[in-house]
């Protein structure tokens, strides 16, 4: 079972933020926050577009995706 896009979304950003260089909370936030989009942009530019489950993992992603710019 997949994570939640919204808890996937968390775990992303709270992955980076310790090993980037701390400037202030939000800076440190904002910066994890554009990583976590980058990381997203590329899993979905690796998708195997010829699997059954393309679609679903892409909706998945894309999903993350929002919730990343929500949080």
């Amino acid at each position: 079972m997949m994570t939640k896009p919204k808890d996937r979304a968390f775990f992303l950003i709270e992955r980076f933020s310790p090993i980037l260089p701390f400037y202030s909370v939000i800076d440190n936030v904002n910066k994890s926050k554009q990583c976590a989009l980058i990381a997203v942009y590329e899993i979905i530019q690796e998708l195997d577009k010829d699997s059954i489950n393309y679609k679903i993992l892409l909706d998945y992603w894309n999903e993350v995706n929002k919730e990343i710019n929500k949080l």
